[in-house]
């Protein structure tokens, strides 16, 4: 109840003031005073939590792009730590989908297929630098490496990528004479990696990609590849033919070119490339 003008009594609505709170609460005016309270406690909660890991906070950087080996070499997966500094209780972590290649929490360890073959430069932990250095590169190195950077109150992560690349051996070119009703030239070579593009070209450029028979197959232990590639030419063609074999990733080639006379008579050999070996066998 509330007084009146007379000096006297009124009694009201038992709800009135419940609904006139509730109004209130409702209205954009207090939520938004509310909103603009949590706002400032939250800001000042997270300068309070900043301030205590400022010390401790980085960030982890690795490659701009994949980083590519050749086979059987060395290779360093660069991981920084930025601002360079050594955190307190440092943990790091190389580590592919599938497994942990080397880990260092106050000594390192590695994988059971990486004994020997990896290595941090503890020296460089200073100076923020927790790369990684690969040895004797192989095949199944080939992959997406995650470096994770733990300390006792923050922790950062960067994704390198491996890519492995083998150039092979120079081509050799062996010339059946005479073979059916022409000439039968077979290219062979091996250690590439990836599937290289094998390629038979004409002195005047014509491409024999579409009369060539080529197969792969993979050479050994290391996962390179074999080449064998065929091709049958008129036995009146007089003119250059070269076997490339190209390695698209490392945007190589090599080349052996023979020169046909044109009577199936033993060819003969152009060695300007400087990269030109062939075997001469006749088949009766």
């Amino acid at each position: 109840m509330k007084p009146d003008k007379g000096g006297g009594f009124v009694f009201m609505d038992e709800y009135f003031y419940e609904n006139k709170m509730l109004n209130h609460l409702q209205s954009d005016t207090y939520l938004k005073s509310s909103l603009n309270v949590v706002h400032a406690a939250y800001k000042k909660i997270r300068g309070v939590l900043d301030d205590l890991f400022l010390e401790d906070k980085f960030h982890v950087h690795g490659a701009s792009g994949p980083v590519l080996s050749l086979l059987n070499e060395d290779v360093i997966l660069p991981c920084r730590i930025i601002p360079e500094h050594k955190p307190e209780n440092i943990e790091i972590t190389w580590a592919t989908a599938d497994k942990n290649i080397h880990t260092f929490i106050e000594e390192e360890h590695s994988d059971k297929s990486h004994i020997d073959r990896t290595e941090l430069f503890k020296e460089e932990f200073s100076h923020g630098n927790v790369s990684l250095k690969l040895k004797n590169v192989q095949v199944s190195d080939q992959a997406k490496y995650t470096c994770i950077v733990t300390s006792q109150l923050w922790y950062g992560a960067a994704i390198i990528e491996l890519q492995v690349a083998a150039f092979g051996k120079t081509p050799v070119i062996h010339v059946f004479i005479p073979y059916e009703d022409g000439i039968k030239l077979i290219c062979t070579s091996a250690a590439w990696y990836p599937k290289p593009k094998v390629l038979w070209i004409e002195e005047d450029g014509e491409d024999l990609e579409n009369r060539a028979e080529t197969s792969l197959k993979v050479y050994n232990y290391t996962g390179a590849y074999e080449i064998h590639s065929s091709v049958i030419v008129r036995s009146h063609s007089k003119s250059a033919l070269s076997c490339i074999i190209q390695n698209t990733l490392l945007k190589q080639e090599k080349v052996s070119r023979v020169m046909l006379s044109g009577n199936n008579s033993i060819p003969r050999w152009n060695v300007s490339d400087a990269i030109c070996f062939a075997n001469v066998e006749q088949v009766h």
